[in-house]
C-alpha cells in the first residue's frame, strides 16, 4: 500500500530527534519528530560504586558514605523515586556488611555485624526520571559507622521485584567481598600500667611502696571508644603531649615520655630516698 516500515533499537538514553528523508527531502512537514527514551530496567550488573569500604580506607569511628549508581543494561543512568531505600516496598537494596578480627592462624577470628549501615538516596532535584547525567542526583548512598578495630568485609544486595537476590559482590566485584582495613582513629584518652602500679592495675592505680630500683610507667594511647592506638593528634609535642609528673617531686627523678614500636610510651622514676 505504498507504506514503509522502519525499525531502530536506541540504546543510549535521551532526547532525539527523527527526520524521515528522500534524496535529502524532508517528507515530513512537522519534521523533526522529537521524543525521548527513558532507561530501561535495574541491571544490577551495570551498577557503580564507589566510596569507603569499595574503593577507598574506612577511617575507624568516624561516620562513612559508600555511592551506588544504578544503571540499565545499556549503562545508562538511571534516576527512580528513591525507592531502593525502601524494604517495604518492591525492589530494594540490602547492605550486609561485617567486621572481622583476629587471625585465622591463632584460632581466634571473631565477626561482628556493622548494625548502622543505612541506605539513603540523594535527592533528584530536576524531577526527571527519564535520564540523568548529573552524576550526583538520583545515587544511592550507603552510610555507616565502625566503631571497632579490624577488617570490614562489604557485601550489598539488590532484592528486586520478585524477590530475587543480586549479590553485587558477584556481580561486580567477581564474587569477592570488598575488602578494608580499618583506619585506626586519633587517640583521645589513655590508660597507665607498669610496675609502678599495684599488680592487676589495668587503669590509674595506687602507686606501689618506694623503691630504690627504677620503676616503669607504661602508657597506652585509646581512642573515644577506649581501643588500643598508637595515632596521636598531629599537634602534639615531641614526648606524644604527655606529662608524667611523681609527688612529691623532690624525691624522684623522672624519663620523659617516649615511644615504642608497638605505639605504647613510656616513661621512668627511681626513688632518691
Amino acid at each position: 500500500d505504498g507504506r514503509y516500515r522502519a525499525n531502530y533499537t536506541p540504546t543510549i538514553a535521551g532526547d532525539y530527534e527523527l527526520f524521515v528523508m528522500i534524496n535529502d527531502d524532508f517528507v515530513l512537514e512537522d519534521t523533526p519528530k522529537r521524543f525521548s527514551i527513558s532507561p530501561s530496567g535495574n541491571d544490577p550488573t551495570k551498577f557503580i560504586m564507589q566510596g569507603p569500604a569499595i574503593t577507598d580506607p574506612v577511617q575507624f569511628d568516624v561516620t562513612s558514605s559508600f555511592f551506588l549508581q544504578t544503571r540499565d543494561r545499556f549503562g545508562n543512568y538511571r534516576v527512580d523515586d528513591g525507592g531502593l531505600a525502601d524494604q517495604n516496598t518492591g525492589a530494594y537494596l540490602l547492605p550486609d556488611m561485617q567486621l572481622k578480627q583476629g587471625s585465622v592462624f591463632n584460632n581466634d577470628v571473631i565477626f561482628f555485624p556493622v548494625e548502622n549501615a543505612t541506605v539513603i538516596p540523594l535527592p533528584n532535584t530536576k524531577g526527571d526520571l527519564r535520564h540523568n547525567s548529573n552524576f550526583t542526583e538520583g545515587i544511592y548512598v550507603v552510610r555507616f559507622t565502625v566503631k571497632r578495630p579490624g577488617e570490614l568485609i562489604t557485601n550489598l544486595d539488590y532484592v528486586d521485584e520478585a524477590q530475587a537476590v543480586t549479590s553485587l559482590q558477584a556481580a561486580l566485584n567477581n564474587d569477592q567481598p570488598w575488602l578494608t582495613t580499618i583506619l585506626e582513629a586519633e587517640a583521645t584518652t589513655a590508660r597507665t600500667y607498669g610496675p609502678a602500679f599495684h599488680p592487676g592495675g589495668a587503669a590509674l592505680g595506687t602507686v606501689a611502696p618506694l623503691s630504690t630500683d627504677e620503676l616503669t610507667v607504661y602508657i597506652q594511647p585509646l581512642d573515644s571508644q577506649n581501643n588500643p592506638v598508637s595515632l596521636l593528634p598531629p599537634d602534639v609535642d615531641e614526648f606524644g603531649g604527655f606529662s608524667v609528673e611523681v609527688f612529691p617531686s623532690t624525691a624522684t627523678f623522672v624519663t620523659r615520655p617516649s615511644r615504642l614500636d608497638s605505639g605504647v610510651w613510656t616513661a621512668s622514676f627511681r626513688a632518691s630516698q
